[in-house]
């Protein structure tokens, strides 16, 4: 055997392994083998997407053109992200399209833009697919969540202020929502 690796067992032998949350022994009959996963790091960013319980989800506090959103709590009616308790938004498996659905930002546009004065611009709402119901509606996916059994997985799509820019239907093609980060 190598010194080096003699002097690293040694090392090893030293401190006793215990097995806890990420760390995993398995015992093989040529010896024990130690798994150890480091912890997920998460960090804040705008319209980060929060999970609770399955039922619900809290997003952090993000804005598109400057306008804070709002989302439907379950209980309290519509309230801003930016509220000093977050809205729960509520979430089910029954809205997903294949196991599929998105915690979506949905704006809805008055003379070819974003009216901050309008309380109903700028919506966070649960959907089962991205389809929009009409012109004047834009949809951005903020997160994709994966249904296994009843429970979410989170997978993040935005991490960043959005910019909005709409451009008019004409003779030849639809109108168009372009979303970007600001």
């Amino acid at each position: 055997m190598l010194p080096a690796w003699e002097k690293l067992l040694k090392f090893i032998e030293r401190f006793k392994i215990v097995p806890s949350p990420g760390i995993r022994l398995t015992q093989m009959s040529d010896g024990t083998y130690i798994t150890a996963e480091p912890p997920r790091q998460s960090f804040a960013h705008p319209f980060r997407v929060a999970v609770l319980g399955g039922s619900y989800a809290t997003i952090e506090l993000g804005a598109v053109e400057g306008i804070v959103p709002f989302a439907k709590d379950a209980e309290r009616g519509g309230l801003k992200l930016d509220a000093p308790t977050p809205p729960r938004l509520r979430i089910s498996e029954k809205d997903a399209k294949d196991g599929v659905s998105y915690v979506a930002l949905r704006v809805m546009t008055t003379m070819g833009g974003l009216d901050p004065e309008n309380s109903e611009t700028a919506e966070v709402i649960h959907v089962g697919e991205l389809a929009r119901r009409k012109e004047e509606e834009g949809l951005q996916p903020l997160a994709m969540l994966k249904w296994r059994s009843g429970t979410p997985e989170v997978f993040q799509i935005v991490y960043h202020n959005l910019g909005h820019y709409y451009v008019v239907k004409t003779e030849a093609r639809g109108s168009r929502h372009l979303f970007f980060a600001k």
